[in-house]
């Protein structure tokens, strides 16, 4: 039997012509010149000189067509392009980085070096003036905005643009520096002025920063974004971020409505007043939990409980109105100038499910778990199970940036300067927005108003009981807040009513070599009066447990902890914890021997067996302070009466990722061949050994108009670009229909 041979040929690619992971780039550049958003930033952003020659214009380019490229970093991207050029061979013409600079009118692009450099010296608050222009104008995304799929639909039909504010992490683990010596210096980490230690969730890092993000839920646009060492300054960013959404309101016109979805981090006071300052509506988890108050308890027992549509499974989850609810601040909780928080009155909306568990979220109540939301979403359009429902879109929020990690990768440090990482960030979201918005203009989608159905209830026949103990009924405030009387401070538990079994174990633990334990630990003490651990700044940590053979070579491990919340108002904490609410206990572990192990073990059980554990109070860090004010106090009022509309929410149905994806796939089915033509009697006849000035040879400061033409093609240098595609692909790529191709003359510079 015979076997077929295939024949295999090679043939070089044509000199002038560009990969196809390439059109998508050459596309932007093409729209972003033809618009003049280069040479507008060039105006907007001042660049250090000592970042170099290159200017906005060549930063911004590089960038744009690295993200747009899919290639991963700047320096895969611009090695990309360099393999590209060997593959076609060598000649005389313009490489691939002169090629794409030629479209934005430069005659040379940044490398990553230079786009290192640069991006050093780009200020953080030039780059947060340009975030609306950088969003928002440049992919142009107004009369997207007003297309009515991508607008919510309440019960009584009237659309909704949903924001999602939601800060993300990105963590660092921090190697060893190397040490310092005769012949080179300590080191010094870069990330030091951009990361710091904070609270990084379930993310594994020692140093971390954080991005606060808005966008646009049913366009799935970015519209905001800043950045912050550590988990930032949660404040500022919501209220920058919610200044950006009033004043896109304002741009779209009278009768706008929209309403902003925040995590259970931003379920407080501050930041529900700064929300009713500013007339935002708002849906989010509260903060705290208002379900174990007696006359909460009593109504949601009264409420009629109603599934939440929509949901994946139906009888899991089910909503009851509570009613509309003042919160009161803590004493503690104060604004920035130190003045107090006044009380705020929202809806407060209850779901529960069944849980045999803890709860992550929300409190247990016999086998129920149950949550708040707290909104100012108008009941009659926005009934309890319809918002929760709308909450729970906010979801996708968190696809959307595993999307923009995939598809731009912008999960990664690009600068270790906060303006450069800041102004880079900005820079790949606009990508995204450009992609969305001209894959929106690409298919059209047709202006047409979704059906909507009629809202059909279904109820949840389940009881609501709760049984309340004793010990949590004292624990839970009354309807009309009272002042709790005052409270000695509690002594340190040092004594109990059977001092024999506590004074062994104070022998056995000073019987430890602490002197050799704590030796690496400055500040540290053993205190043999009370057997107790004094860290630095003289809190006492008890013994909790001991773990034998828990450390190398079979030895012991003995733990002491704090009680929850001693080291709240502590001014080390920063160095020993990295909790931000202070509530943490401080947990410390000394490896002894597995002798001493067992019996400390021993003694422990013992203690452990004559003295009950019960609830003793948070021992205070200094006598003086006054007692933590207690939450709650909180006021419900009367229940809510109103008849809600009678159609079903309706979710945005615009699809942002297949509007990428399928200007992606029009890119990749063409190609482009670019032709620069520099006529030789435009050239400088200068000679090369002799300044052109007095200033050019001394290197004087040059202004920003002539750094601007220091990389720009000369004003009669014609840029030919040819489409090797399908004529319909051009033509819905390029939003016009291109002219018939000509051959043209490649005359070498």
């Amino acid at each position: 039997m015979s076997r077929p041979r295939p024949i295999v040929t090679y043939e070089v690619p044509q000199p002038g012509l560009l990969p196809s992971w390439l059109s998508l780039p050459a596309v932007l550049l093409m729209a972003l010149q033809e618009r003049g958003i280069p040479e507008e930033l060039e105006r907007r952003l001042r660049i250090d000189r000592k970042a170099g020659g290159h200017g906005p214009v060549e930063l911004i380019s590089f960038l744009v067509a690295c993200f747009a490229s899919g290639r991963g970093g700047f320096r895969p991207f611009w090695n990309a392009m360099l393999a590209w050029g060997r593959v076609r061979g060598r000649r005389a013409g313009p490489s691939v980085p002169e090629q794409l600079a030629a479209l934005v009118g430069k005659s040379a692009m940044c490398s990553p070096a230079s786009v290192s450099r640069a991006l050093s010296k780009v200020l953080v608050e030039d780059v947060r003036g340009l975030h609306e222009w950088l969003l928002v104008d440049v992919p142009d995304l107004l009369p997207l905005l007003k297309h009515p799929s991508v607008l919510m639909r309440d019960t009584l039909g009237g659309g909704w643009h949903p924001f999602d504010f939601d800060p993300t992490v990105t963590g660092l683990l921090e190697r060893q520096l190397a040490p310092g010596h005769e012949d080179l210096p300590q080191g010094k980490r870069r990330t030091r002025d951009l990361a710091v230690p904070g609270y990084s969730g379930r993310k594994r890092c020692e140093t971390q920063f954080a991005r606060a993000v808005l966008s646009h839920a049913g366009l799935g646009a970015w519209l905001f974004s800043r950045l912050g060492p550590g988990n930032g300054d949660p404040r500022g960013d919501l209220a920058a971020a919610l200044d950006t959404v009033v004043a896109l309101m304002a741009r779209l016109g009278e009768g706008t409505r929209g309403f902003v979805r925040l995590d259970g981090a931003y379920g407080g006071v501050p930041s529900i007043t700064a929300l009713q300052e500013r007339g935002l509506p708002f849906v989010t988890r509260a903060v705290q939990q208002l379900v174990t108050q007696p006359e909460m308890q009593e109504r949601l027992a009264k409420s009629s409980w109603t599934r939440i549509p929509g949901a994946e499974v139906s009888d899991s989850k089910s909503v009851a109105e509570l009613g509309r609810v003042t919160l009161e601040p803590a004493e503690k909780t104060l604004r920035d100038d130190g003045t107090p928080y006044p009380p705020v009155t929202v809806r407060v909306v209850v779901s529960r499910m069944k849980q045999s568990g803890e709860a992550q979220r929300g409190v247990v109540r016999d086998g129920w778990q149950y949550e708040a939301f707290l909104t100012d979403l108008p009941v009659e359009a926005w009934p309890a199970a319809e918002t929760v429902a709308a909450y729970h879109g906010r979801s996708a929020c968190e696809n959307r940036f595993a999307q923009e990690d995939r598809e731009l990768g912008l999960d990664r440090i690009f600068c270790y300067r906060p303006g450069g990482q800041e102004f880079a960030t900005v820079v790949g979201m606009m990508v995204w927005n450009l992609l969305l918005a001209r894959g929106f203009r690409t298919l059209q989608p047709p202006e047409v108003e979704p059906a909507l159905e009629p809202r059909v209830p279904v109820l949840d026949p389940r009881p609501c009981v709760f049984t309340v103990s004793e010990v949590e009924a004292e624990d839970v405030p009354t309807t009309v807040p009272e002042p709790p009387p005052p409270r000695e401070p509690a002594p340190e538990p040092v004594s109990s009513s059977h001092p024999a079994a506590r004074e062994a174990l104070r022998e056995g633990l000073c019987e430890l070599p602490w002197a050799k334990i704590l030796a690496s630990r400055p500040g540290w003490s053993w205190d043999a009066a009370l057997g107790v651990l004094r860290c630095p700044d003289g809190q006492a940590l008890h013994l909790v447990t001991v773990r034998a053979a828990d450390r190398a070579a079979g030895r012991a491990a003995a733990y002491f902890g704090t009680r929850q919340g001693t080291c709240r108002d502590c001014p080390l904490i920063g160095d020993c914890l990295w909790s931000v609410s202070g509530k943490s206990s401080k947990q410390l572990g000394v490896s002894i021997s597995e002798e001493e192990g067992l019996r400390l073990q021993a003694l422990l059980v013992s203690v452990r067996a004559v003295e009950p554990r019960s609830r003793r109070p948070v021992p205070r860090r200094r006598v003086q302070d006054p007692p933590s004010p207690r939450r709650g106090g909180h006021i419900l009022h009367p229940p809510i009466e109103a008849e809600p509309g009678r159609w079903a929410i309706s979710h945005p149905r615009f699809l942002p990722a297949e509007a990428r994806r399928a200007l992606r796939e029009l890119a990749s089915q063409v190609q482009f061949d670019i032709t620069i033509l520099v006529h030789p009697g435009t050239r400088p006849s200068t000679h090369p050994l002799i300044a052109g000035s007095h200033r050019q040879r001394r290197h004087g400061r040059t202004t920003w108009s002539e750094r601007a033409l220091r990389h720009a093609l000369t004003p009669d240098a014609e840029v030919h670009l040819c489409i090797k595609g399908p004529r319909v692909t051009a033509t819905a790529l390029l939003g016009r229909r291109p002219k018939l191709a000509r051959r043209v003359a490649k005359n070498e510079p």
